[in-house]
């Protein structure tokens, strides 16, 4: 099963890589919108609809990645991109191969990459605590989202914070550009 296979490289890259480890460099995260391009992604830095409310968002249905900067204005030029900046490219492309798992992109059909007990597999490897799990599962599930979102977010936190650039491009490649 596919699922199996990529969980695997999921879980080596896990045993190997955390953001200060190789695969992790701003040369990484820049292959990483390379690769989002070429899968059809257009990725945009501090598009003018950037709030205070979030660090950047995957619109599925424009096909659209977006990084507001930590250090920018809406509508403004790129500065330096901070590790909360990375770490959201990183998490927005899970959204990018998460839509890639059902369909393809643009299609409004998405599904998580792991199984729901390889996911609770991960999350428990992950280097969430289980206190930021239960901050995320709170924080939108008082926003209204449904189970599925929220499982969708806490997949996408867990491999932003614990899979490497590198890693997660290689996984568009393969899921989003068959």
């Amino acid at each position: 099963m596919k699922v199996r296979n990529i969980l695997t490289g999921l879980v080596a890259a896990l045993m190997t890589a955390t953001p200060s480890f190789a695969g992790n460099t701003l040369q990484d995260h820049n292959e990483l919108v390379d690769t989002l391009q070429e899968a059809g992604v257009t990725v945009k830095v501090n598009p003018r609809d950037c709030s205070p409310e979030f660090h950047g968002y995957y619109n599925r249905k424009e096909v659209v990645l977006a990084i507001c900067q930590d250090n920018a204005k809406p509508g403004g030029r790129q500065v330096r991109w901070t590790a909360n900046d990375l770490d959201t490219l990183r998490h927005e492309a899970q959204h990018v191969i998460q839509d890639c798992m059902v369909g393809g992109l643009g299609d409004l059909e998405s599904d998580t990459y792991l199984s729901m007990d390889d996911l609770k597999e991960f999350l428990a490897m992950s280097t969430l605590t289980p206190e930021n799990i239960e901050t995320i599962i709170e924080s939108y599930i008082e926003q209204g989202a449904t189970e599925e979102v929220v499982i969708m977010e806490l997949e996408a936190f867990a491999v932003a914070t614990d899979i490497d650039a590198e890693s997660i491009s290689k996984a568009v490649e393969k899921m989003c550009m068959r």
